[in-house]
């Protein structure tokens, strides 16, 4: 090719670009320069003839359908994959997985409506695992660390509740089981959105005479006890609305309960006083279980544990405290054909009414209108410790590790540990001032507790509807330098050894204020709250306004409020996806968000 002075230009890409950019062409018609390129274009090499079209692509502004054509000529080539425009269907499987592991939940719900090839990647089974391992999508029930019956030196003093808690509530399959976890992930994004939207069903349970005080639950049965001083049991997994078993032995009315799973649990018929054969091991059950799919798809439990009959529900041990003074151990046996209730042992050494317990395998924990907390043995019976400090009555406990947290009439609330019976801190809630002219706000006696595992804080609910919280690093010890175990010589003065030199102080319990303010409720409108409790979502309290109140765990933002009782809420339990309350109205009402 010559230009006009007749000097040779050597062609290349460049130059068919240079000329088309400079209007060399310009004395050609369009049809003509169309030629022109398609003539000199034999001579480039493939690189220079893919810049050439970069360039012309770039330069011409190109609709869908024109680039749909276009896509025919440039994948003409390719004969081996017919779907080469797709990546999904070329590229290697963990590659396309690594891509698609990006994508939220929802996009992944667009991606599987794209053809068949897209469907089988966006429902693949490790992507909805790794979603419900995420903490915001992780099993709603919460699990308690393990319990040490003795102090450790790493432990004595770790409030750290273990980060890989609720990971390891997930981890506790059966290898040999092969889970659908897109329908397990189904089922929790419909179990939050019921929540959101109140959507449910309810039964509701009448027998009682008197107000229900307290309520538990497993995955067979609900037990409630009453003002009428007896202890009812419910059949969960039928539509029953009476009780299938009343247990009859307090003079008083029935202020707390609580079900433990026993399926090796044997009496020793010579001593009603003692409980042999026992089990520390026993499994636990969920009580959204479902009865045609085991395990359950929400908590993943132990799969290991077998169920030889679901509509027979294995013999447990019930823990009852009374107005009466004294706490019972039951024994509830149940078959299709019959029913067993033995009581097993009766624990005297309160002085008051008994408001509150809380057990496991090895021990009991009680506390009393008498100001005392007790410490049980659960396999002999026989007293083992008694908590003192607080100035009124105990209205609430709970315990994880070695680890006490008592609530009081006294609008106090303490930690003790269990091993030695020494109080390590007091807490109290901060006295409010709006202004120097105001009268200050005091403090009302402590509700309920909660230990919040997933935020890893103690929740205190107070009975003027104030609700605060104390993450549990907070709670750190007074004693520091010792190198090794410290022992406790009286109430007031602790020991220890620290490179052979003895040390000896006085103690006292530190004082820590409640400064994490969660929510409140009205209190004008009587919305005194009653009882408090909680999963790795949620957090409900029940109230005198006849409300249950639901939070979202994380971000304490108010969920919903459920109101079917007729008078004020005085318990309530909440285990995956169910709510179950107790009331004035001596009602127990079940709330299923299970629901389609």
């Amino acid at each position: 090719m010559k230009s006009e002075n007749g000097s040779k230009i050597p062609f290349n890409s460049d130059t068919l670009v240079s000329m088309l950019s400079h209007n060399l062409a310009a004395n050609l018609k369009p049809h003509q320069v169309l030629e022109l390129i398609k003539k000199l274009s034999v001579s480039l090499t493939g690189q220079q003839k893919t810049n050439l079209l970069e360039h012309l692509l770039g330069l011409t502004p190109i609709g869908h359908f024109e680039s749909l054509r276009l896509a025919t000529h440039l994948h003409s080539s390719c004969q081996r994959m017919p779907d080469c425009c797709d990546f999904v269907t070329w590229l290697p499987a963990e590659l396309t997985l690594r891509i698609f592991s990006y994508l939220s939940w929802k996009s992944l719900t667009v991606c599987s409506e794209v053809n068949k090839s897209w469907l089988k990647y966006a429902r693949h089974p490790d992507l909805y695992k790794h979603f419900c391992m995420l903490p915001k999508w992780s099993s709603p029930i919460l699990r308690k660390p393990q319990l040490f019956n003795g102090i450790t030196k790493s432990n004595e003093y770790n409030h750290r509740v273990p980060e890989e808690n609720q990971q390891n509530s997930n981890n506790l399959i059966n290898n040999h089981l092969e889970i659908n976890w897109l329908n397990v992930f189904k089922k929790r994004v419909c179990l939050r959105r019921n929540f959101r939207l109140g959507k449910h069903r309810i039964r509701k349970f009448n027998g009682h005479s008197g107000a229900v005080y307290c309520i538990d639950c497993d995955a067979y049965r609900i037990v409630s006890g009453s003002a009428d001083a007896t202890i009812r049991v419910w059949n969960i997994r039928t539509n029953a609305k009476w009780s299938v078993q009343t247990l009859r032995g307090h003079s008083d009315a029935v202020r707390c309960v609580q079900l433990l799973s026993l399926p090796h649990y044997q009496l020793n018929n010579n001593n009603n006083n003692n409980i042999d054969g026992y089990c520390s091991t026993s499994p636990v059950h969920c009580i959204h279980e479902s009865i045609a799919s085991i395990p359950c798809s929400l908590c993943k439990l132990d799969t290991t544990v077998t169920y030889p009959n679901c509509w027979e529900p294995p013999e447990v041990l019930l823990i009852s405290g009374s107005a009466d003074t004294t706490l019972k151990l039951w024994r509830l046996s149940a078959t299709s054909n019959w029913s067993r209730i033995a009581c097993t042992c009766t624990l005297q050494g309160h002085t008051d009414t008994v408001r509150c317990v809380q057990a496991d395998h090895e021990k009991v924990i009680s506390g009393s209108y008498d100001c005392t907390i007790r410490l049980w043995s659960i396999i002999s019976g026989q007293m083992k410790r008694i908590f003192r400090g607080h100035s009124a009555g105990i209205t609430c406990l709970v315990y994880s590790d070695n680890f006490l947290y008592s609530g009081s009439l006294d609008n106090t609330v303490r930690i003790w540990n269990i091993s030695n019976g020494v109080c390590y801190h007091t807490l109290i809630r901060p006295i409010y001032r709006n202004n120097l002219t105001e009268t200050p706000i005091f403090s009302s006696s402590v509700s309920c507790l909660h230990l919040d595992y997933s935020q890893n804080r103690l929740v205190v609910a107070y009975h003027d509807g104030t609700v605060l919280a104390k993450h549990l690093s907070a709670f750190n010890p007074l004693i520091n330098g010792h190198n090794h175990d410290l022992s406790v010589t009286n109430t007031t003065g602790i020991t220890g050894n620290n490179n052979n030199n003895s040390l000896t102080w006085a103690f006292y319990p530190s004082t820590i204020y409640l400064d994490e303010y969660l929510y409140k409720t009205d209190y004008k409108s009587g919305s005194l709250i009653r009882c408090l409790t909680g999963d790795a979502w949620h957090i409900i309290c029940g109230s005198d306004d006849k409300s249950i109140k639901v939070w979202q765990v994380g971000d304490n933002k108010f969920v919903n409020s459920l109101q079917e009782h007729e008078d004020g809420v005085t318990c309530a339990v909440i285990s995956g996806s169910v709510i179950i309350s107790g009331s004035y109205d001596k009602t127990v009402i079940l709330y299923d968000f299970d629901v389609i």
